[in-house]
């Protein structure tokens, strides 16, 4: 397992160079000039000179980005050009709200998709199978800024149930935090919700269709014991990578729903560092979300042996 993990790490390391660099030549082709967005376009020549040459920026892009890279691998993220922030301090600061909002919103994809599943996967070919299939392809076809939005004007604006914008620090006021969290974590859970349904649904059907499911029902087990010891189990196991692939889909989706919300993420971090030119900020940012996209899938692979005891993880 440890050499397993090892390799992973290691051949994980190109990854991070290639999304470092693909960031690195993305956002300066962006148009638009990163002091004159700071200093204003009354700003003088001499000015504007002044502070690239103090960001580094009246140098060779390769140079740059030798620089920058160095360091990073020193623990050196670089500051902003907006806020002349440290980008790690930022970052620091943001990851909590981030973290908070994927880990409610899985919480929630997993309980809005497998029940559902399950209940379809028992009445194959029956109303209940079909208005399930209804619901998830309604869940994976809506755009999710137009779900959160919904979510919004009907539980915020109608209801009055829960606030529409703002944030509350977890250790500050615990239901609080859920009741700002829940909204923009609806507007992420439901299309993950939605996609688990669909996967878990025809896994648990290739499921019911082994030996053992049958032996099972021979013995004079109850479906729901059948289900329950049986079959889900090992229908989880293809589930899972669908939602190790599907929390880079959530931690994309931060970048929106932190923006409808005003959620203090690295989801909005980044944005405003799209905005306003802040090379440092996006590149330390996206160079963040790439890291622990990796190191999600490392878990996923992991679990993989944890649930069936039967699969070996070795380094090739």
């Amino acid at each position: 397992m440890t050499r397993y993990i090892v390799h992973r790490l290691f051949v994980a390391v190109p990854v991070v160079l290639g999304v470092s660099l693909f960031t690195f030549g993305l956002v300066r082709w962006i148009p638009g000039d990163p002091i004159l967005v700071m200093l204003g376009p009354d700003a003088i020549g001499a000015d504007v000179e002044g502070i690239r040459r103090l960001y580094g920026l009246d140098r060779p892009w390769p140079v740059q980005y030798v620089e920058w890279l160095t360091n990073v691998m020193r623990g050196d993220l670089g500051q902003s050009i907006r806020t002349r922030m440290p980008v790690g301090q930022s970052i620091l600061q943001r990851l909590p709200v981030t973290i908070e909002l994927t880990i409610l919103s899985l919480l929630l994809g997993l309980i809005l998709g497998i029940p559902p599943a399950v209940l379809a996967a028992t009445h194959r070919g029956k109303v209940t199978d079909a208005v399930v299939g209804v619901i998830s392809l309604l869940g994976i076809s809506v755009p999710g800024f137009w779900l959160a939005i919904l979510l919004m004007l009907l539980f915020s604006l109608h209801l009055r149930l829960l606030p529409s914008i703002g944030y509350v620090p977890l250790h500050e006021n615990a239901a609080g935090n859920l009741r700002h969290l829940l909204l923009p974590a609806l507007g992420l859970a439901l299309p993950l919700g939605a996609t688990i349904m669909r996967f878990m649904r025809s896994s648990l059907l290739e499921v019911f269709g082994q030996d053992y499911i049958r032996t099972a029902r021979a013995k004079g087990l109850t479906q729901t014991k059948t289900v329950l010891k049986h079959a889900l189990r090992n229908a989880l196991i293809p589930v899972i990578t669908v939602i190790g692939i599907q929390v880079g889909r959530l931690l994309g989706g931060a970048v929106i729903i932190e923006q409808i919300f005003a959620l203090p993420g690295l989801g909005r971090l980044v944005f405003d560092g799209i905005s306003t030119r802040d090379y440092p900020v996006v590149q330390g940012t996206v160079l963040t979300f790439t890291v622990i996209f990796i190191l999600i899938n490392l878990l996923v692979d992991v679990l993989y042996s944890v649930i069936d005891t039967r699969i070996r993880l070795t380094a090739r």
